[in-house]
């Protein structure tokens, strides 16, 4: 008897993407508002909000764009971040 893997319908497909975008919502069991559905309005203002965003460094952010598997990624930007300071020595 032949193993082959089930296809699953375009409803099936579909399905599941709904229920995968569903749980991206629940965070400690509490669903969060789909800023695609429930947020028209109400924003804030980014320079109001982003006191409350934590701290991060340029290293933060290439250690996590590394982190995802681009090796030549890390020699890149670290190279521009290094270029950069060197940049303001120079002037």
């Amino acid at each position: 008897m032949m193993r082959a893997p089930l296809v699953p319908t375009p409803q099936e497909e579909q399905q599941k993407r709904c229920e995968d975008y569903r749980s991206l919502l629940t965070i400690d069991g509490k669903k969060v508002p789909d800023p695609l559905v429930d947020l028209k309005s109400g924003w804030e203002k980014e320079e109001e909000v982003m006191q409350h965003w934590p701290p991060t460094m340029y290293a933060d952010m290439a250690e996590y764009l590394v982190a995802s598997g681009e090796v030549d990624l890390r020699k890149r930007l670290m190279g521009d971040y290094k270029d950069g300071k060197a940049l303001v020595f120079v002037l």
